[in-house]
């Protein structure tokens, strides 16, 4: 009985951080244009909802850049600073540019507004 109460207080508490995790991602999407993001795996919010990361085949779409398939995508609220890590591709203003996978991981950094997008 114990154990059932147990997993059933964790499947609610996963539920509860799920939903606050799409409730800032739907105001996020408002608020930004049209930014949307995605995750396969797990959201976390944290620094009282200033740092959101998607885990597990992240994606993230904004009007001039879509990544896909990637390890980790974090979004600095305030900042409104986009990092994303480990990506196999991404597609700007309708031209697909595939990374060479040999490479060290990529990392994926832009700001909501801005054109120019940084890879290192």
């Amino acid at each position: 009985m114990m154990k059932k109460a147990i997993a059933i207080l964790i499947i609610l508490s996963g539920m509860c951080a799920y939903a606050k995790a799409q409730q800032q991602t739907d105001r996020l999407n408002e608020k930004d244009k049209g930014v949307q993001f995605s995750s396969g795996d797990k959201v976390t919010i944290e620094d009282d909802g200033n740092l959101i990361t998607y885990f597990g085949n992240a994606s993230v779409t904004t009007g001039i850049i879509s990544v896909k398939n990637a390890e980790k995508v974090e979004y600095n609220v305030k900042a409104k600073k986009i990092i994303v890590y480990n990506f196999e591709g991404f597609t700007t203003k309708g031209s697909v540019n595939i990374r060479d996978t040999n490479l060290k991981p990529a990392k994926l950094e832009f700001t909501i507004g801005e054109t120019v997008a940084y890879i290192n």
